[in-house]
């Protein structure tokens, strides 16, 4: 048997480092999906591609022990070509789980595909919040908010119907220039000394309001605007006033708001960065459809750039040959 199953990526469209803090951070899934196609084999095993990185071996492995398929696998991936912060792992992740419990009729709860997405999540990073795995596996977009309640740490996800403008798409954009990239945990750190001198486990609670009261009205405005008949001038300057916040924080480097001013150039309405930001970090953009190709055109020697949607759906199977 052959089952191939797809999944959104996703993106963070506000509320990046602050979110560490208690302010409100937004993911969505996007149309671009990565999939996963399983040929069943006679050894009760994984078989992957001769040249995959061990990381990712073991990440199939880990899935395939837990959801324990009564056959094994060759697996072929489907790679969307979406750049590192959009979610691939997540994504892919998903796709193999939903495929090995389709494999024996198998129809996971959502609660056993998040497990199982997290499972193969955790080979790439450390303790991850879970917030890519239930971005890829819903149909919504997702808000996400930390609490601090009696001494414990608490975070609130919400699902969001949400959709970018009409005519307006979103443009996915990496630098073809080579940058040493810092750690996620080192721009975190980086965004807290530089807003309130401190390491962010050491942040007090009047310096967290300090911070969400500096992001949170911004975050607010963004998420007013994903309509279909929201305003697309207004969010395009939304995500620059969002991209000059986080340059005052520290996490901008001066390629990326190169990369920004050479969007807004060439016609965009607005660019940020997204995610931990910083060197060779990823920068989303607001671009009325019609103009894609000429910015395209225009930046294509400097930038790899990917045209996005908010998804609809999540992980699904694509096809079952018997």
């Amino acid at each position: 048997m052959e089952i191939t199953a797809s999944a959104p990526t996703k993106i963070i469209i506000t509320g990046e480092h602050a979110v560490v803090h208690g302010c409100t951070g937004l993911a969505v899934p996007l149309d671009s999906r990565n999939s996963v196609t399983i040929k069943t084999i006679s050894s009760r095993k994984v078989v992957l591609p001769p040249n995959s990185k061990k990381q990712l071996r073991d990440a199939f492995n880990s899935v395939f022990s837990l959801v324990n398929p009564s056959s094994g696998v060759k697996v072929t991936l489907g790679y969307s070509g979406m750049p590192k912060g959009t979610g691939n792992s997540a994504s892919i992740g998903a796709a193999f789980a939903l495929a090995l419990y389709h494999l024996d009729g198998r129809t996971p709860s959502k609660q056993e595909l998040f497990d199982a997405t997290q499972e193969f999540e955790k080979v790439f990073h450390v303790a991850p919040s879970g917030i890519d795995a239930r971005t890829v596996l819903g149909n919504s977009s997702l808000t996400m908010k930390k609490q601090w309640k009696k001494g414990q740490v608490v975070f609130n996800f919400k699902e969001k119907k949400l959709v970018l403008p009409r005519s307006i798409v979103l443009l996915i954009v990496e630098s073809k220039l080579k940058e040493t990239p810092l750690t996620t945990g080192e721009l975190v750190t980086l965004f807290s000394k530089t807003l309130v001198g401190k390491h962010p486990n050491d942040v007090n609670p009047v310096e967290r309001k300090f911070i969400v009261d500096l992001f949170e009205p911004i975050t607010k405005d963004i998420i007013g605007e994903l309509k279909q008949n929201g305003n697309s001038a207004k969010l395009g300057k939304l995500f620059l006033e969002n991209h000059f916040l986080l340059q005052k924080s520290g996490v901008i480097p001066d390629s990326m708001d190169q990369t920004i001013r050479d969007l807004v150039a060439s016609g965009c309405l607005g660019a940020k960065g997204t995610g931990a930001c910083g060197p060779g970090g990823v920068v989303i953009a607001l671009s009325k459809e019609k103009e894609v190709e000429k910015i395209k055109k225009k930046l294509g020697s400097k930038y790899n750039i990917k045209v996005a949607s908010f998804a609809s759906e999540g992980p699904r199977i694509e096809k079952v040959v018997k």
